[in-house]
């Protein structure tokens, strides 16, 4: 079960203060050549506070020896970033040499540097780099001097072109070797972020992350009998990117040149605080690993079996694997960086070993907000299609009846206010927009006023998802807490579902009736059916108190449903599916009737509603009987009699049932099988059935009674077991 606790948050806050008054600087914010206004940066976040109980990094895992802060430059924010240049943490502070230094201890942690700024690239991006002062490409060896971009200094326009950020991301940590040192604190931390040379304050949060996971081994000698004595990886990867990237799966060629055996040195585990007593925190660092790396754990050490005198050598090769969270079969995992992996070792024996991994993020203490000075924007003027609206309204809520119809909202801050749009849901959002050419930003009496329209068209009946609308202070900083937020709310319509035909080989023939709102559920122990709902606002499940049989449980993911048409009793929506709830039923000896019913309401407005009945089926056989020519043969009560011993003599025995059944036998005498295939009169019938032939053997001596075993296709069923005899031995 993956537990997610608080993330290790290393916030850089960097406040923009200004060097001189505006009026110095000029109005149009884009300053010569020169060295640049103050950044400062405080630190937070050491490992120190008691907030937490698990996964806490120890003070050596927070450790910083040393922090380089590489600045890139753009003309726009998310651009083309190139290198600007490097300030490196160092005794003293000391600008023409670009150097900081990094005071206080623990989550009390300041610096200032003073970045040089360029005519025409006024957007920042700042990348922290902590524990490692050479950057190494794939290879091995060490980069390249970086680039610094240079600009004219009357245009603004680049004139030589820097290392570029997206070349940066790609450099790595020092390669790691076999016969080398294995991982350990200091370890290296990264974090990034971006801002603004613009106004007189900006800030922004970088939040720093461990480039490596770790593994804690739990493992109690005194109950498993293993005493470990070291703890390495196999196929795991000699170095990580120094900025977090996605790991792709490594070719033969790849595997071969970027995987290895984690060096390790012969009874380290020994060493460790607890070690074979508990959990042991520590015991490996890696860097990331996907899962087509198929690592492994490999532990060594001695094992105490019972019933010898003295321990055995014995070494483990642990696959890090896990099964899902929904169920299923184990697999290997990716190991994300900035993670704690905890193996708890549950049974020993000399040959195998029963352990399984925990999940947890790995955290540290501390954390501080901070606050800039500059102010969020203010609404002051709100008209929704037509309407004068309060101007404290956050949920403004708007019609649809195929007309186009606007919104215009007015907002003061202290420099222009620029809307975005966002949703948290995989929901298209394009349904409203922004009206750019309206867009109006002027400063009255002495604030910047800003004035945006937004239109939109929607349609009756039709599912919209709530838009967040996020007005930012272009001239402040880029910290969301500085920002202004309302929520555009379009009418909620009724739930939608989906269902995917489970395949037949499941034994689940439940369906949903799209038409009819019906679902039908054969009365078998642990019969389930799972539905997708698609609604923008999110729904929940409300069964009455006439189905206290049922049992219903929701989740994030479920099946997907044919887009093909096959079969034909899938049912696919085209709006995105986020919550599935699976319906499982409780009581075998349970009844439906019209009143059988359930409801899966809009979150948004509780009138919206789907209401569905459910039908319980029974899924026993029907009817068993001898059809055709039956040479005398008979059957009553699961018993076919008097089948006649002449060689090669057959008998027909149709079945009837609600999916089908299969047919074996492992007599001497007779053989059994189908010839003709399950079918249904029409297609609505709730029973179809099929036909099976007997045929007595060749040559046979012994008819000893024996049976036909019939197996429901619809899983959770008994066997069904019919006794056959032959007729007496003619006088």
């Amino acid at each position: 079960m993956m537990k997610t606790k608080n993330m290790l948050w290393m916030s850089a806050l960097l406040a923009l203060l200004a060097g001189c008054s505006q009026g110095e600087l000029g109005t149009d914010d884009t300053p010569g050549k020169g060295v640049g206004k103050e950044i400062r940066l405080v630190f937070s976040g050491g490992g120190e506070s008691q907030e937490y109980t698990r996964a806490i990094a120890s003070e050596s895992e927070n450790q910083i020896d040393n922090l380089d802060i590489y600045v890139f430059a753009a003309t726009a924010d998310g651009g083309d970033y190139q290198y600007l240049e490097t300030w490196k943490a160092a005794a003293q502070d000391d600008t023409a040499a670009k150097t900081f230094k990094l005071s206080g201890a623990g989550t009390a942690r300041k610096a200032s540097i003073f970045p040089t700024e360029l005519k025409g690239i006024p957007n920042l991006k700042l990348y922290c780099v902590t524990n490692s002062t050479t950057l190494y490409k794939a290879d091995g060896d060490p980069i390249d001097p970086l680039v610094a971009v240079k600009t004219n200094a009357a245009t603004g326009a680049i004139e030589n072109a820097g290392t570029k950020a997206t070349d940066f991301e790609k450099y790595c940590t020092a390669k790691l070797e076999p016969a080398g040192t294995a991982l350990g604190t200091p370890l290296v931390m990264t974090g990034s972020g971006t801002t603004k040379i613009l106004g007189n304050i900006a800030t922004v949060n970088i939040e720093l992350k461990r480039r490596v996971s770790r593994f804690d081994i739990d493992n109690e000698s005194a109950k498993t009998g293993l005493i470990i004595e070291s703890v390495a990886l196999g196929n795991g990867r000699n170095q990580a990117t120094v900025i977090p990237g996605t790991l792709t799966t490594l070719d033969n060629a790849g595997r071969t040149a970027s995987l290895i055996k984690y060096p390790v040195a012969e009874g380290s585990y020994l060493m460790l605080p607890k070690a074979n007593q508990g959990v042991t925190e520590s015991a490996l660092y890696t860097y990331p690993l996907k899962d087509t790396d198929e690592a492994f754990l490999i532990i060594k050490g001695k094992y105490q079996n019972p019933m010898q005198k003295d321990p055995v050598p014995v070494e483990y090769h642990l696959d890090i694997q896990r099964a899902p969270d929904t169920g299923g079969a184990t697999a290997f995992i990716d190991v994300v960086a900035n993670t704690r992996y905890t193996l708890h070792i549950k049974e020993v024996m000399e040959a195998t070993i029963t352990a399984f991994f925990e999940i947890v993020d790995w955290t540290s203490g501390g954390g501080v907000i901070v606050k800039p000075d500059n102010a969020a924007p203010v609404v002051t003027a709100l008209n929704v299609e037509g309407t004068d609206t309060d101007v404290a309204t956050k949920e403004i809520s708007v019609t649809a009846d195929g007309t186009e119809k606007t919104i215009t909202l007015t907002a003061t801050a202290s420099g222009k206010v620029q809307p975005k749009f966002s949703t948290t849901t995989g929901w298209n959002i394009d349904w409203l927009a922004h009206d750019d050419a309206s867009y109006k930003s002027e400063v009255v009496d002495g604030v910047t006023t800003t004035t945006m329209t937004f239109k939109y068209t929607l349609t009756a009946a039709t599912p919209y998802v709530p838009v967040t609308l996020t007005l930012a202070n272009e001239s402040a900083s880029q910290d969301e807490s500085v920002y202004t937020t309302l929520t555009i709310v379009p009418p909620a319509t009724a739930p939608v579902l989906d269902f995917a035909t489970p395949d037949a080989a499941t034994g689940n023939f439940n369906l949903y009736d799209q038409a009819n709102g019906k679902l039908t559920m054969y009365k078998t122990s642990k019969s389930s059916i799972t539905l997708g709902a698609s609604c923008p606002f999110g729904t929940k499940l409300v069964l009455n108190n006439q189905l206290p049989w049922l049992e219903v449980s929701k989740s994030k993911s479920g099946p997907a449903p044919s887009t093909t048409g096959t079969p034909a009793t899938d049912v696919a929506v085209s709006t995105p599916v986020e919550e599935y709830y699976t319906l499982m039923l409780k009581d075998v000896t349970a009844t439906s009737d019209v009143n059988s019913k359930f409801e899966i309401i809009n979150l948004g407005d509780a009138t919206q509603k789907l209401e569905l009945t459910v039908k319980l089926l029974d899924p026993a056989i029907t009817t068993i009987e001898l059809t055709g020519t039956t040479g005398g043969a008979a059957y009553n009560n699961y018993k076919i009699t008097d089948v006649p011993r002449t060689d090669g003599s057959t008998v027909e025995v149709k079945i009837t049932s609600p999916q089908g059944v299969t047919a074996s036998t492992l007599s001497s005498w007779f053989t059994i099988a189908e010839t003709a295939a399950f079918t249904r009169t029409t297609p609505t019938d709730a029973t179809g059935s099929q036909t099976f032939t007997l045929t007595v053997k060749d040559a046979v001596t012994d008819f000893t009674a024996a049976p036909i075993v019939l197996k429901n296709n619809i899983s959770g069923m008994e066997d069904v077991t019919v006794l056959v005899s032959a007729a007496a031995v003619a006088p």
